[in-house]
């Protein structure tokens, strides 16, 4: 005699999830929904179920070019992709003006990790009132905070190459890492990732590895 099966599937499992202050944005596709996840100013630590889902992530500025309304004014934010999706008007410009410059300041930026906002604006020829809209229109975050979480996720990147960065002396030092992101020396490596994210460097290594997490 067969006992009667209840066929309902278990609900997903609840996993911890941090989002590292910075400037990629991302459409994320969840059972048949897709939101547009905003760039962040801040660190954020969620829990969530575990349900599969499809992520599409866009480098600094490029996602402006299929939504009608500045980044900036999705900071920290997730809407509906449908809300903000860009319906291509006959005549309008591919590119957005502000999407060109960003595009150069990245560029720069990545080969120049220690600039400021205004060295930037200098490479760019333009001034920095020019660049500070140009960002909150297209990346949604101020040059200055693009900079500092730029510097971060370069951070980060180096110190995630091994499981533990200072456990063996083949793999670059906090003052190694620091250098190469583009700090001043190890003390700012250490007071700005406390500063975007709440954690020491090491802490947060450790966090990130042990979590699902978006840089």
């Amino acid at each position: 005699r067969l006992a009667k099966c209840d066929s309902a599937a278990s609900p997903a499992p609840i996993e911890a999830h941090v989002i590292v202050a910075g400037a990629s944005a991302q459409i994320l596709e969840r059972d048949g929904v897709a939101l547009l996840v905003g760039p962040r100013a801040t660190t954020a630590r969620k829990t969530h179920r575990a349900t599969p889902a499809v992520a599409y992530r866009f480098a600094p500025g490029e996602l402006r070019a299929l939504i009608d309304v500045p980044l900036g004014a999705l900071v920290d934010d997730v809407v509906p992709f449908a809300d903000v999706h860009r319906r291509r008007r006959a005549g309008a410009a591919e590119v957005a003006p502000s999407v060109r410059l960003v595009r150069g300041a990245v560029a720069f930026a990545a080969r120049d990790p220690a600039c400021n906002v205004r060295s930037l604006a200098a490479a760019l020829g333009v001034v920095e009132r020019t660049l500070q809209r140009a960002f909150v229109d297209a990346i949604g975050l101020a040059p200055k905070l693009f900079l500092r979480t730029e510097r971060l996720r370069r951070a980060l990147a180096l110190a995630s190459i091994g499981s533990s960065i200072a456990a063996s002396a083949t793999r670059a030092s906090w003052a190694d890492v620091a250098a190469a992101a583009g700090y001043c020396d190890q003390a700012h490596l250490i007071d700005e990732v406390r500063a975007l994210t709440g954690e020491t460097p090491r802490a947060l290594v450790a966090e990130l590895a042990s979590t699902s997490h978006r840089l």
